[in-house]
């Protein structure tokens, strides 16, 4: 072979070679499109979640601050002690036990459990005697006999369902103006 084929040779493998980076090139750049378009859509599905995530905390939000202001109302009227104890009962001035399980789920979503808990045992504890007493006057048809009540652990039990609805109040209330739910409220449009 002559010094002009070689030249011929490698024009043509050099050619070939342009040809290959070419290709290899363009699916490179296809490839970085599609990983970036890829990036792109799970960037904006991870936003999405973080919104109804936001929401979703913003409700919560707000139906922890119902609760709380729903049973501080009813604990409110509720009697002090005998003296009151003939306070008539309105119908629907006891929580549910689904009311209290809702609240303590929710108050947990917020890191606020141990508080919550507080509250809620001391309405469940006031919630058993005043069915106690419902049940036994609709047994008896004597009405409610209230000496039954253990009075001095039934006032204990009333400040301490109301100081822990005050504290979760209030710490619900702080979070929100700390901001840790405050920029998921504000996320959410609330």
């Amino acid at each position: 072979m002559d010094g002009s084929s070689w030249l011929v040779i490698a024009a043509v493998i050099q050619g070939g070679a342009a040809v290959v980076v070419a290709v290899l090139t363009h699916r490179l750049v296809k490839a970085t499109r599609e990983y970036v378009s890829l990036t792109h859509e799970l960037a904006k599905a991870a936003r999405t979640q973080q919104d109804v995530h936001a929401a979703q905390s913003a409700a919560d939000y707000d139906r922890v601050s119902a609760f709380v202001e729903q049973f501080r109302e009813k604990a409110l009227r509720l009697p002090e002690g005998i003296d009151t104890a003939n306070r008539m009962l309105d119908a629907g001035v006891l929580w549910t036990d689904e009311e209290l399980a809702d609240l303590s789920r929710l108050a947990a979503n917020q890191g606020l459990a141990l508080v919550a808990s507080r509250a809620i045992d001391h309405l469940r504890w006031l919630g058993y005697w005043v069915r106690e007493m419902e049940l036994e006057s609709k047994q008896t048809g004597l009405g409610i006999r209230w000496k039954r009540v253990p009075w001095d652990d039934w006032a204990t039990h009333l400040t301490g369902a109301l100081e822990a609805l005050n504290r979760l109040h209030d710490s619900t209330k702080a979070l929100l103006e700390k901001g840790t739910l405050g920029n998921l409220v504000e996320r959410a449009g609330g």
